[in-house]
């Protein structure tokens, strides 16, 4: 991520309240998505798995 943060900021020329907004929003989504998305994989079954 702080890679990320130094590229965009120098290299593309981005605002870094953008940047870090964009940047914690992801993480945000992701935080949120992570945990439904695996209960969802643990309940699926299907013939090439989870028997």
């Amino acid at each position: 991520m702080s890679f990320f943060m130094v590229f965009a900021t120098e290299a593309l020329k981005m605002n870094p309240v953008i940047t870090g907004i964009v940047l914690t929003v992801s993480r945000l989504f992701n935080a949120f998505m992570d945990p439904i998305v695996g209960t969802l994989i643990d309940k699926t079954e299907t013939k090439f798995g989870k028997k």
